[in-house]
C-alpha cells in the first residue's frame, strides 16, 4: 500500500481534527479512500457500520509526503516542509466532528471501481 495511516489528531475538536497519512513511494492518491466507521469496544470496525467516506482526487504525491485530511470544510492546498517533503491538505466537508468515541479511520486502496446507475454503467476496469 502506497499510503500509511499515521494518526488521527485532535479527535472531537471539530475545527482541528484530522487524519494524517504518509506516502510510502510515489503514490496516486486517487486510488485511495478513507472511511469513518463505527467500531466495537476492541477498536475493530463493525461490518456494515460505515458513517462517511472521502475519496481523494487524482494526484501523484512523492515518497515521504504527508496527506492531512481535516473533517471540516476548506479548500485543498499544499505546503513544502523543511526537508523538501510536501504536506497536502484536504477537507472532508463534514458538519460536525467525525472522530468521536468508538469510531475508527479505515484507509482503503480503490484502484478499480464501478458505478451503479439505472441509465449507465461505468468502471475503471
Amino acid at each position: 500500500m502506497g499510503l500509511k495511516l499515521t494518526n488521527i489528531s485532535e479527535q472531537g475538536k471539530f475545527e482541528r481534527e484530522r487524519v494524517v497519512m504518509r506516502a510510502e513511494g510515489e503514490t496516486e492518491i486517487g486510488d485511495y479512500a478513507v472511511f469513518c466507521c463505527k467500531a466495537g469496544s476492541d477498536g475493530i470496525p463493525l461490518s456494515g457500520a460505515m458513517i462517511a467516506g472521502f475519496w481523494f482526487q487524482n494526484k501523484i504525491i512523492k515518497d515521504g509526503d504527508l496527506l492531512v485530511l481535516y473533517s471540516r470544510a476548506g479548500l485543498p492546498s499544499e505546503k513544502v516542509n523543511d526537508g523538501g517533503h510536501t504536506s497536502h491538505f484536504f477537507y472532508w466537508g463534514a458538519s460536525e466532528a467525525l472522530w468521536t468515541t468508538l469510531r475508527v479511520a479505515v484507509l482503503a486502496e480503490t484502484p478499480s471501481w464501478q458505478v451503479s446507475d439505472p441509465n449507465r454503467s461505468t468502471s475503471t476496469d
